[in-house]
């Protein structure tokens, strides 16, 4: 990774940063092509989060099909699984305990490589599948490693799996609903991708260094949380809980050497937490010791995820009864 490039990231890092205070709501559809997505038609400029009109099937959600909720009054769950690179693998151990203690999940949305985990659990609602797909995945499809060190790549490098493994599938399509955020670097402004193609939408959410270089002149809406729980609440979550991959600190989040990473990452860390007070409860799980490259401790990762979650939902069902 080129000095310039780590100097690039931390300029895009602080318009994102200011970017995430005053989120522009619209909704963004992400054709089969391509091209950088256009905000829809329905989307007035610079309205407030409250104010959006979604199309009526975009509010149509659907919980998982073996999961019943025993108590009528229990509240509709969101999740938001937040950035972290290779840590995202956690996010699925995190989605394998929900369903494994029968809580249905209505809506998600996902930063940064949340995005990838989320979509591929929204779009068919099969828990264990998502740990599946997500092992097919190699190191190459994340970066390139070579004598001088590991590279930065492009998001397309993961296109031919998001290709085959959506198929046509568009977030309308998705089980759960889906969402994630973008942050446009041209237009200085974050956007919803929240319609057309999962394939083509999704990589304007994921890139991000240490892993990716920015898609189509968009990256991924790193500290977008205010926004983001903003944004379900429009859709009528009642309930909606964040998955936290940074709160180790101090640590190393990529590699001691690479000190901008690093720096970018705890400004990102410190400002996400700063917004957990807009999210109803934080599910931390503890990832000392993983960076956002250890593509080897997957594995580890996935058990780290379902650790915490299951903490966290014993406490959850003395609220609600679930069965």
């Amino acid at each position: 990774m080129s000095l310039g490039y780590q100097k690039l990231s931390l300029v895009l890092f602080f318009l994102a940063a200011t970017s995430c205070q005053s989120f522009n709501s619209k909704t963004i559809s992400a054709g089969n092509s391509r091209s950088a997505p256009t905000p829809g038609a329905t989307a007035a400029p610079s309205p407030s989060i409250n104010q959006v009109e979604f199309p009526p099937e975009m509010q149509k959600e659907t919980s998982l099909e073996n999961l019943r909720v025993q108590n009528p009054e229990a509240p509709k769950i969101g999740l938001i699984l937040g950035p972290g690179g290779l840590r995202a693998y956690a996010h699925v151990g995190v989605l394998q305990e929900f369903a494994q203690q029968g809580v249905p999940i209505q809506a998600i949305l996902g930063l940064e490589m949340g995005a990838l985990v989320g979509g591929i659990f929204s779009s068919k609602a099969q828990p264990f599948d998502v740990e599946w797909q997500m092992s097919k995945l190699k190191e190459e499809n994340f970066f390139k490693k070579s004598f001088i060190g590991q590279h930065v790549q492009d998001v397309t490098a993961l296109q031919k799996f998001m290709d085959e493994y959506f198929s046509g599938l568009k977030f309308e399509d998705s089980k759960i609903s889906f969402s994630c955020p973008s942050y446009q670097l041209n237009k200085r402004q974050t956007v919803m991708i929240n319609k057309g193609s999962l394939s083509a939408g999704i990589p304007f959410c994921l890139a991000s260094n240490p892993l990716f270089k920015p898609h189509q002149n968009s990256v991924a809406a790193l500290q977008a949380l205010n926004s983001s729980v903003q944004y379900l609440r429009s859709r009528q979550v009642q309930m909606i809980f964040y998955v936290s991959l940074l709160d180790d600190k101090p640590g190393s989040f990529v590699s001691p050497l690479d000190g901008p990473s690093n720096l970018m990452w705890n400004f990102v860390s410190q400002s996400l937490e700063n917004q957990y007070a807009s999210a109803h409860q934080v599910i931390r799980v503890p990832m000392t010791g993983f960076e956002l490259t250890d593509f080897d401790k997957r594995n580890q990762m996935i058990q780290k995820g379902r650790e915490a979650a299951k903490v966290f939902l014993l406490e959850l069902k003395k609220q609600w009864e679930f069965k």
